[in-house]
Order: C-alpha cells, then structure tokens, then sequence
C-alpha cells in the first residue's frame, strides 16, 4: 500500500490520517478517529523540519504492522507530505474481533474482541468488562469508557472499567478509560496467573486508582493516566490516589515491568496523604523503568515511586517533577531493597530517600 497524504491541518491531524490510512481504513470523512492507542513501528526518512520530531512522537511502538514512511514540508504550499509504503500487519491486527456493544458485560472464552463505539457504565458498584478466561485480547480501537465518575461526580469509587479475574495471556489496549473508581484491575490468587500486557490506555478522571495488577510477569507500557482526583470519593475515609500500584498479599512479583507510562496531575482530597503516581507493596523483582510523573498538588504528601516490602526493585530513567518524595525505598521491617539509577527530578522536595542502592546518575 503506498499513500500519500497532504496535511493542512494540525500535526495530530496528520497522524490520524495517517494511522487509518495505515489500516485500509482511509476515507475523506474519517476525521474523528483518536490516534491514542494505534501504535506501527516507523522509518522516518525526512528533511529537517520541526514536524518530523512530532510526527516521531505521536506514533506510538510496536502493535499493528511495519511500514516505511517518508515525509517532507513544501514551503510554498505549507503542506506536510506523508508517504507510507510496504505495509506489513500481523494476522492479529486483521482478524474479525467479537464486538462489546454493551456494559456491563463477561467474556468467558478465549478470543479477540473489540469496540465499535463508546460505553457508559453508570454503575458506583461493579465492573463494565469482566475477563475470566486466558488468552484473551480486547482492543478499544480507539473508543471510550465512560464511568460513574464521568464529568466530575462524587460517588463511592467502587467501580471498575475492566477486571481480569484470576486469568493470564491477557491484553488491553488502545482506547480512553473515564471517570471510574479503578481503571484496570489485574487480580490473582495463587499460582500467580501470569502473560498479561496493558498498553495504549489513557485513564482520565478516575476517583482512586489507574492501572491495579497483582499478578506476576506482567507488562504495563506506554499508558497515559491523568488527573485522578481523591475529591471524587464520598462514603470513605481515604481520599488517597495511585495511578499503577503493583503488589499483592503474598509478596510475589516474578518480573512485572512498569514501563514508558507517563502519570500526571493526579491528586488526593485536600489534607490526606499517601497518594502516589507509582506504588509497590509486596511487589519483589519489579522494574520501573522510563516513567514520567508529575503531581498537581506538589505542597501534599505525595509520592512520585514509593516501595514498601519488597525485594530486588529497579528503578531506572524515571522523571519525576512537582511531588513532596520522589523515589522512596521504605525499610519496613527491613524487608525492602533495589537499585536506582539515571532518574531526574524537578520541584521534588526529597528526590531520593530510603534504603535503595544508588547506581549514579540520578539527578
């Protein structure tokens, strides 16, 4: 497939089209389709222009082919040129999918399945997606769910958008989660259930947390969490936020990897504290590696990456900016440990404190 698309319009314009193009999908129409979430591996062979660094940007890494694209800015007509050539999808990213047309709702079977359009789960109790079998994908594709917490309502934050119960080989992706209690909550008893992936998720105006896992050799990468708000809560005393927390009773972690999420301008109700962009309790064997977090209240207690009994913790290339701790390994019962390097941080009043191993690097 070799297209080429002239752009007048905005850079995020372009990737769109560029994006549904990528799919066979394209139509003069098609303007409304988010680019959150739908990830190709790119070339880029361009001059030098200011968009090209955008463009990199805004396309995301590794989901649904390979293809070459080269782009070029005509300074006379002011259009930005986008070239794809020799595309390349996998059989996943082609397949018919089972469409979800309603929430709340159970999948009991392994499959593919999909959106076609956005949900709204109006429920302050329960869960909008239930996953109790392996093997299972679903895709947003792009589309919304829509919680109790949406626009702003107080309610009890005991929702749920999506719930893998007790399973493995798991993957959500692409699509918008919105104004629920929890975003994603991967559960598991013993034998940890393991192979989960959550990626291209962005998780906006949740009332507690964003990503929960306690299961084991999981993946959480490239998701976007912003703006929990702990005011949201009513019918508890907590009033605390976490955007991914890690961990589970057993203090076994075997290998989950917290990786290129960014997490910003989450916040507790006024005057608690314990909020956290990342939290790892009884989470051994973890890495943390290439986040952004960023608080929105940076006179509270809140924590950037906080880790409490739990062994064997890598914290590398974090950023953390505007949070009253940054990188805090907690000696409770002096069962904590890890090593920390090549992180930054900014408006951070104690960057590093706590028992981990300092590598070098950390700013």
């Amino acid at each position: 497939m070799i297209l080429t698309l002239p752009v007048h319009h905005t850079v995020d314009y372009a990737v769109r089209l560029l994006l549904v193009a990528a799919r066979g999908l394209l139509t003069t129409q098609d303007k409304g389709l988010s680019a959150d979430g739908l990830s190709l591996r790119v070339g880029i062979n361009t001059h030098r222009h200011p968009y090209r660094s955008e463009v990199s940007r805004s396309i995301s890494n590794t989901l649904i082919g390979e293809l070459e694209m080269r782009s070029g800015y005509n300074p006379i007509t002011h259009a930005f040129m986008v070239m794809v050539a020799a595309v390349n999808f996998p059989a996943e990213a082609m397949a018919d999918c089972s469409t979800i047309d309603i929430v709340p709702v159970t999948i009991d079977t392994p499959g593919h399945y999909c959106l076609n359009g956005n949900l709204t789960f109006s429920n302050a109790r329960g869960t909008a997606i239930t996953i109790n079998s392996d093997d299972v994908t679903l895709d947003l594709q792009g589309f919304e769910l829509r919680g109790p917490h949406y626009g702003g309502v107080g309610t009890i934050p005991s929702s749920q958008a999506i719930l893998t119960n007790n399973v493995g080989n798991v993957t959500l992706r692409n699509g918008r989660i919105s104004g629920f209690g929890t975003g994603v909550s991967l559960a598991s008893s013993l034998p940890l259930k393991s192979g989960n992936l959550v990626e291209n998720l962005h998780i906006d105006g949740n009332a507690s947390n964003g990503i929960g896992v306690t299961t084991a050799g999981t993946i959480i990468r490239n998701n976007r969490i912003t703006n929990l708000n702990g005011s949201l809560q009513t019918g508890t005393s907590s009033g605390t936020v976490t955007g991914i927390y890690s961990g589970n009773l057993w203090g076994l972690g075997f290998g989950n990897q917290i990786v290129g999420n960014s997490i910003t301008g989450f916040k507790g109700e006024p005057g608690t504290s314990g909020s956290a962009g990342i939290r790892l309790s009884r989470a051994s064997d973890t890495l943390v590696k290439g986040n952004y977090i960023q608080s929105a209240s940076p006179s509270e207690l809140f924590w950037g990456i906080w880790i409490g009994h739990s062994h064997n913790v890598t914290v590398l290339s974090n950023q953390l900016h505007s949070i009253a701790y940054g990188i805090d390994y907690t000696n409770i019962a002096a069962n904590t440990s890890g090593k920390y390097g090549g992180n930054v941080t900014e408006r951070v009043t104690f960057p590093y404190v706590g028992v981990g191993t300092d590598i070098g690097n950390n700013f």
